[in-house]
């Protein structure tokens, strides 16, 4: 489940910021929003139009497979601690009708920046280190999460509600996309007819074995987009049908890749407890995270998106989540103010393939290939190879692309070192 963002009223289009196209005067709120959009930026360096990206050549298909690269889950500890691999809860059949109360509690919209907001992309390393030591990020061109593909995509489109801002990185050749919150915690209420979608989770699954207290699963997969090597990270609400031991390297690989064979990875999970934080005496900044081995590793063709809505939505609606997670089980809920009388459960592996396959899906996500490209050659150029990119509401929507003040590297030193070869 991706999750909200805060919207704001619209502030602009490609005027240079801080000047506004709307003459009331801005709230409060809508003040804070614009602080947070462009703090720890300095000059511009570039602006892209959506309406001015030039598709990639290459064509974007799912057919070349994936590779799992690591999976972990968010323990409820008030230190971060993650299990590897995890595992996401398991679907129940559950008899309708059943009434649950709305969501009440604040969820987490970011778990991973709330609770490392130096390096959010630092716990999917840690988690490399049990699952998949070996591996080197030199064949990767960019790692990101869902939530920021999505975004691009709906920039492309021309078609967003939302402003949004990402802070990109280079790390040695691959561009390091974060998704930058203005909030990480928050409590998903809308309509009357909303705000039931985490205890409708809660409510048609169960955690596995040991994962009781394990409260969000993810997973990043690697996969080809449009001729860049993609390391997307997002999360699992569940998993429905058979499940089994899943090694990295799950998926249609290519020769020469280096994933764990699943004899090795279950060696290596029998024999590894817990993986303490480095202690190379030339790091700076021992790691935080406390990493338990600790799931049966549920093969991702298994992972299944729980919604909730109070009318059967198509599936096309969901496409560009599902496919960007490779995710080809879907189950919707359907209720009125909390009753659910209706739960259908959906293959849409052939959906998607179609999806990806018609041109008013492939040219954008052909310009969000193209765009990636493009922002990876921005920061490589740029000074500190640390930018921040920021796109606010607007008909003709612009991002702007601002050099970063403030934070300068989206990694520990270790992990650079570690995961990519020397240059």
């Amino acid at each position: 489940m991706d999750h909200p963002t805060e919207s704001a009223a619209p502030s602009g289009s490609a005027q240079p910021h801080g000047e506004s196209a709307s003459k009331k005067k801005p709230t409060a709120r809508q003040k804070r929003l614009s602080r947070w959009l462009v703090s720890g930026t300095g000059k511009v360096l570039a602006n892209i139009p959506s309406s001015q990206i030039t598709p990639s050549d290459v064509a974007v298909t799912s057919s070349g497979g994936y590779d799992l690269v690591c999976a972990y889950g968010w323990v409820k500890e008030s230190s971060p601690t993650v299990y590897v691999p995890g595992d996401p809860p398991r679907f129940i059949s559950t008899q309708v009708p059943f009434s649950i109360p709305r969501d009440s509690k604040a969820h987490f919209t970011d778990r991973g920046t709330f609770q490392l907001p130096k390096y959010p992309f630092e716990v999917v390393f840690r988690a490399m280190e049990v699952m998949n030591p070996d591996y080197r990020f030199d064949n990767v061109d960019i790692l990101i999460d869902r939530n920021s593909l999505r975004k691009l995509l709906d920039f492309v489109r021309g078609n967003f509600s939302d402003m949004f801002r990402i802070n990109i990185f280079i790390v040695h050749n691959t561009l390091v996309v974060e998704m930058w919150e203005a909030m990480t915690k928050m409590i998903s209420q809308g309509s009357q007819n909303t705000g039931w979608g985490h205890k409708f989770e809660k409510a048609i699954t169960r955690p596995g074995p040991g994962m009781e207290d394990q409260s969000q699963h993810s997973r990043v997969l690697r996969y080809d987009f449009g001729g860049l090597r993609c390391a997307v990270r997002f999360e699992v609400d569940a998993s429905y049908g058979d499940s089994g031991a899943e090694a990295p390297g799950e998926g249609q690989s290519s020769p020469g890749d280096t994933a764990m064979e699943a004899n090795d990875l279950s060696e290596a999970l029998g024999t590894l407890k817990i993986q303490e934080p480095p202690t190379d005496p030339k790091v700076k900044g021992p790691s935080q995270i406390r990493v338990i081995s600790r799931g049966s590793g549920i093969p991702h063709i298994a992972a299944a998106e729980i919604k909730s809505m109070t009318t059967l939505k198509s599936p096309a609606q969901m496409m560009p989540q599902l496919w960007f997670g490779r995710t080809q089980n879907l189950i919707r809920g359907v209720h009125s103010k909390g009753v659910f009388h209706n739960i259908q459960i959906s293959s849409v592996e052939e959906d998607l393939r179609h999806w990806e396959a018609e041109d008013q899906n492939q040219i954008p996500l052909r310009k969000v290939a193209a765009l990636l490209s493009q922002l990876r050659d921005i920061v490589k150029k740029s000074k500190q190879g640390a930018c921040v990119a920021v796109c606010e509401k607007s008909q003709n929507p612009v991002l702007q692309i601002f050099a970063a003040t403030h934070r300068k590297t989206s990694l520990p030193e270790d992990i650079c070192r570690k995961f990519w070869e020397k240059k």
